[in-house]
């Protein structure tokens, strides 16, 4: 319930008294200066000679931007009309062989520990990698609520393309025992070491 406020009797007034004190408790501060030579604990934005670590600017190595290969010119641009040329520009041959390698040797390293994917185990080459990058990249358009669906061959998913490319339990391998990275030189406390 609210208090009704019109009435003069209901409010405190600090008298003459109460006021006196606190000037007098204030009065001693008068006397301080403020002092200017203290060093400040903040820096300002004006102050850019200030910054204790200032951040070193980026300097590449080469010139920034997309850098493709001397073949890629205006005169052979047909040669890459193709989805797959494209993406063999940034997915080189060479990188792809490299992790085909670092792959394989993760299968030959942890494979005994995984009997069940280790089973019928065949290295993995070049093709059969852009086959798999191919099929991850269609999994991620064309999305379908249980993994194993994607192989279904007697369902409303029937007309998935996977099953033509590659086995579920192949797939399922090279994913077990994918490895983008050398297992010689990587630390073991490294958490994105995979």
């Amino acid at each position: 319930m609210a208090q009704d406020l019109s009435s003069d009797e209901e409010i405190e007034y600090i008298s003459s008294e109460d006021e006196e004190w606190i000037e007098e408790d204030f009065r001693d501060d008068e006397n301080i200066q403020p002092n200017f030579n203290e060093q400040r604990n903040y820096v300002s934005y004006d102050d850019l000679n200030q910054i204790p670590h200032a951040i070193p600017a980026f300097r590449p190595e080469r010139p920034p931007g997309a850098h493709f290969p001397d073949s890629v010119t205006r005169q052979n641009r047909r040669n890459y009309l193709t989805p797959l040329s494209i993406f063999k520009l940034f997915f080189t041959e060479a990188l792809v062989e490299m992790l085909c390698k670092f792959t394989n040797e993760n299968a030959a390293a942890t494979g005994p520990t995984k009997p069940s994917m280790y089973k019928n185990w065949k290295d993995i080459d070049i093709e059969e990698f852009y086959v798999f990058m191919g099929l991850l990249m269609y999994m991620g358009l064309v999305q379908v609520p249980n993994f194993k669906l994607y192989w279904n061959g007697k369902s409303l998913f029937n007309g998935l393309w996977d099953r033509a490319f590659m086995t579920r339990f192949r797939f399922q391998q090279i994913l077990c025992f994918l490895k983008v990275s050398n297992r010689d030189i990587e630390v073991a406390t490294d958490k994105l070491a995979k």
